[in-house]
């Protein structure tokens, strides 16, 4: 006679249930999280978002030793090169109220500073500064 084991058959069956069940829910969850994105309900794009940021331009230099010399004083600071220039930055910001506010704090320090603003989008921010 041949021994069944009825709590063990019983256990495989919850495990393909609770298996289906996930499946479901995945898939419930799936289709609803496409569907509002393409119906585009109250989704923010990221990226390709045009938005000016102002750079505070401390100096331009010809070789990067002359920058290096000049920039002594300065603890912190970004630096682009372009066609042979070395183009020195002390900050930037996204806001214009804070335009007038940080060139006061910037002449306050001792750096006279140029503000360049640029549009940029949020990709090319984030890959560097390649718009300057």
């Amino acid at each position: 006679m041949a021994y069944i084991n009825i709590e063990g058959d019983d256990m495989r069956f919850k495990k393909y249930i609770l298996f289906i069940v996930c499946i479901a829910i995945g898939i419930f969850l799936g289709n609803f999280m496409l569907s509002e994105y393409k119906r585009g309900s109250n989704t923010n794009e990221t990226f390709n978002q045009l938005k000016s940021v102002t750079y505070f331009e401390q100096g331009i230099y010809n070789s990067k030793e002359e920058m290096e010399e000049n920039t002594t004083s300065i603890s912190y600071y970004i630096y682009s090169e372009n066609n042979g220039k070395y183009y020195v930055y002390v900050g930037m910001t996204g806001e214009s109220d804070n335009i007038e506010k940080l060139t006061n704090y910037f002449n306050l320090k001792g750096y006279s500073v140029n503000t360049k603003t640029y549009d940029v989008y949020n990709a090319a921010f984030f890959r560097g500064s390649s718009t300057i």
